[in-house]
């Protein structure tokens, strides 16, 4: 979130006359008091701290919700109500107009917070590492394939078992479990992993990788489906929203609680060129949505109307 929205605030500076602060402290009595200090005409809160809004001006405030897996995908209990309340109903209750990054993010408001619909405006999330296009010769006797995230709703179970009987490399970012390396080391696979990368890590992982797998079970919008798109890697995600959104025609669309389906995706990718290529130009093709300085002529339109 905030290589995306320090992207948007750069982009917003070089188009108007308009000037972003940024104060975020890591203490939310410190955010609380920097933040009402700060005479601005609009104060945009773009994640995490949305209850800092029940102390400003609701003329003058607004969010950006990016998903509530926090709620959706926790158990229902008290404590997870009250804290739903605190870090995410109140203030969606409270704004006069929001915006959200994706269909999804938007009708998951109104159906579980019960937001009025016509306060929320979808703006989609801009590409935001300095990514380009980077031809690669595919591997096709032993492709790489990256998974970013290994949070239990990324699906990195799914990738392990299509792809145990594929020669290949998963090359992982993130942290993935005991039980989950644990897995892949008695199918005797090849992998990597490696955390905490820096945005110039995360990039030469892009150029690396022969494919990215991207079939979450529950995503706000899915950055790293535009992010390989446009290096030029082809994408296998999820078939469900808001991935097809994202991905428009450049990916390979799959049930992620199928790792046969996921397997079939995989091999028909190593080994259909014409598909492979198929699926790289439709993706350069797609990354043209996420300009940056679009993305940014959205916002300032939605602050003119917002303040109007």
């Amino acid at each position: 979130m905030e290589n995306v929205f320090h992207t948007v605030a750069e982009e917003i500076e070089n188009l108007s006359h308009t000037t972003v602060l940024y104060t975020c402290s890591g203490s939310w009595i410190s955010d609380i008091f920097n933040i009402r200090n700060i005479n601005a005409d609009i104060y945009h809160i773009t994640g995490d701290i949305y209850y800092i809004s029940l102390f400003l001006p609701r003329k003058k405030t607004t969010l950006t919700f990016h998903d509530i897996g926090y709620f959706k995908n926790k158990k229902r209990s008290f404590k997870n109500l009250m804290l739903a309340l605190i870090l995410f109903i109140f203030p969606a209750w409270k704004m006069k107009k929001m915006t959200c990054v994706s269909q999804l993010t938007k009708m998951d408001l109104i159906n579980y917070f019960r937001i009025n619909p016509r306060k929320i405006i979808i703006i989609n999330d801009p590409l935001s590492l300095k990514l380009t296009y980077i031809p690669k010769v595919f591997n096709e006797m032993k492709p790489v394939i990256l998974q970013i995230g290994t949070g239990i709703h990324k699906n990195l179970i799914g990738l392990i078992e299509a792809a145990k009987d594929i020669h290949c490399q998963l090359m992982i970012v993130g942290d993935p479990s005991r039980e989950l390396i644990e897995k892949m080391d008695r199918y005797g696979m090849e992998y990597s992993i490696e955390n905490n990368l820096t945005n110039d890590q995360v990039i030469e992982k892009y150029i690396l990788c022969d494919i990215l797998y991207f079939a979450s079970w529950s995503e706000g919008f899915g950055m790293p489906i535009i992010e390989a798109q446009a290096v030029g890697r082809p994408v296998i995600t999820s078939n469900m929203a808001p991935m097809p959104d994202v991905a428009g025609k450049g990916a390979s669309f799959v049930d992620p609680r199928s790792p046969e389906e996921i397997k079939m995706a995989l091999i028909q990718i190593i080994e259909q060129p014409e598909y492979r290529e198929q699926l790289i130009s439709e993706g350069l093709n797609n990354v043209h949505k996420y300009n940056p300085s679009e993305i940014a002529r959205e916002y300032l339109d939605f602050y003119c109307s917002f303040l109007s």
